[in-house]
């Protein structure tokens, strides 16, 4: 049976023991120890895989599932943040591109009528 004494060296990377053996002498055994941090990342807070990003393209080529799902993933409970981080700012990103649209739609509609009235 091996007894251990304590050797501490300040400068070494590991631990050092003097280690009694069954025949009465001493043998140096050194001791690694890594300092590793765990860090518990929540469900919701982790990073999507590429399989996961690839089904979710993959869900935005089909038509009307689409818009339905960027309102579940953006606005639902629970699911990835980075997820839902993405379809808030696909939604808004649609948002403006549609404000916009309407904005040049009414004004060449008003331009047309415009032109219209001139003309007669």
């Amino acid at each position: 049976m091996a007894t251990f004494v304590p050797f501490v060296d300040s400068h070494a990377a590991g631990r050092e023991h003097l280690i009694k053996t069954e025949q009465g002498g001493f043998q140096l055994e050194q001791q690694q120890h890594q300092q590793q941090w765990q860090v518990s990342v929540p469900e919701n807070e982790r990073v999507m895989s590429v399989k996961e990003w690839l089904i979710t393209f993959l869900i935005m080529m089909v038509p009307v599932v689409n818009l339905v799902m960027y309102f579940v993933w953006a606005f639902g409970s629970e699911g990835n943040l980075n997820r839902k981080n993405w379809a808030k700012a696909n939604l808004l990103i649609m948002g403006v591109c549609i404000g916009l649209y309407l904005c040049v739609f009414f004004f060449v509609l008003i331009l047309a009528f415009i032109g219209a009235s001139v003309e007669q």
